[in-house]
């Protein structure tokens, strides 16, 4: 707050609202505060961040006029691989550009992840966030038409860990097109 008042600079605040959150339940927000929600990078990002500009608009040319990519595909699905093996998170992106070496930006996102798991111990000291949010893989690749908490919890039902659930979504550390195949909160 004094930082603020002083004038001389501005300043953003990144990372988990977690602890944000349940700091400042009952306390109001300065006027000075502007939040902003931000989402990973997405594939044009992503190739945006590599220095390419030209991809695509070539592929919308295509795509509008039902053209197929002929020789481009495979440039295009060689740069689409590279986006899943680095994904979207800056930080990421950011390690790739510096060092050019996947086990680097593994290292990076496995980083992001214990941050992850630090924040689901502050929404749920039992450990059952953590383990919910390790298991979604596995859970989105299975026949499923929803989240099954009863295979990952074995004890728990969908009511028993409903506040758990939402506090995960709120924090923005589970993606919403997950959440439509997540545990349907009704």
């Amino acid at each position: 707050k004094y930082l603020v008042e002083d004038g001389r600079y501005d300043y953003i605040e990144t990372g988990s609202l977690i602890s944000i959150r349940k700091n400042t339940k009952d306390i109001t927000i300065p006027s000075e505060e502007e939040r902003l929600q931000l989402h990973p990078m997405d594939f044009e990002e992503f190739r945006w961040a590599m220095g390419d500009k030209a991809l695509m608009p070539l592929l919308r040319q295509f795509y509008d006029n039902k053209v197929p990519l002929g020789a481009a595909f495979r440039n295009t699905m060689r740069n689409l691989r590279l986006y899943m093996l680095v994904g979207g998170m800056p930080q990421a992106v950011a390690e790739y550009l510096k060092t050019n070496n996947l086990s680097r930006v593994d290292k990076k996102k496995r980083d992001i992840l214990k941050l992850y798991f630090e924040d689901f111990n502050k929404i749920d000291p039992s450990g059952k966030a953590e383990m919910m949010f390790k298991a979604i893989p596995a859970q989105l690749t299975g026949n499923a038409k929803r989240f099954q908490v009863s295979s990952v919890l074995k004890d728990d039902r969908v009511d028993t860990v409903a506040e758990i659930v939402s506090e995960m979504k709120a924090s923005m550390c589970i993606a919403h097109l997950i959440m439509k195949k997540w545990v349907r909160l009704q």
